[in-house]
């Protein structure tokens, strides 16, 4: 079957997906799938095709945990949390495309932006178990390293920062590896609860 969907609410998607609200924005998908099962758990485990997704104007602060999105939301979160600025994060953009097998969805081109950072990933969705295994790399604005470097002006800061996202896929562990952001060497308040998410 061709799955078409343009501009739907996100409000509206946990009709479609599964979850709790996920947030303000818009979803788009298009996909060509098929399945066959004797119950809705063996349909999902059947899942086999391909496709792409994006959702634009996504407000992170209205869906963090409890939605299949929650681990591109919850690594800008975490982001925020890390610059220190008290603020939202602000609307964010997610798109990438994928293959699903199995009912394991693999992608190599997830893109997250948003206002702190740019950000490339690839890795599973594996729907009949609920689990997310994704690792990819964040590009820092210009002015998330500037807000970093004023605050240590004599240390190093790169602007590539390594990150994983991995267990429940509605509540999944979000790991950035800040030393590589620092240089190892920044201290950074709250750090250890951030790297707890």
């Amino acid at each position: 079957a061709v799955v078409a969907i343009e501009n739907v609410d996100g409000g509206a998607a946990p009709r479609a997906l599964p979850g709790t609200a996920m947030a303000s924005g818009k979803l788009g998908l298009q996909a060509s799938l098929k399945t066959s099962g004797a119950s809705v758990a063996g349909m999902i485990s059947g899942l086999a095709g391909n496709g792409s997704v994006w959702l634009k104007g996504v407000d992170v602060k209205q869906g963090n945990t409890g939605t299949m999105m929650a681990g591109a939301l919850g690594l800008v979160t975490a982001l925020n949390q890390f610059g220190g600025s008290g603020k939202s994060a602000g609307l964010v953009d997610i798109s990438g495309s994928f293959n699903i097998r199995n009912g394991i969805a693999t992608t190599r081109d997830m893109k997250v932006a948003a206002s702190m950072g740019n950000s490339t990933a690839a890795g599973t969705v594996d729907l009949p178990r609920w689990l997310i295994d994704v690792k990819g790399q964040v590009q820092l604005s210009q002015n998330f390293l500037t807000a970093l470097i004023s605050r240590q002006p004599n240390r190093n800061v790169t602007q590539s920062v390594p990150f994983t996202v991995r267990g429940r896929l509605d509540k999944p562990n979000i790991n950035l590896d800040t030393s590589k952001i620092t240089g190892g060497g920044l201290p950074i308040p709250g750090i250890e609860k951030l790297l707890k998410k």
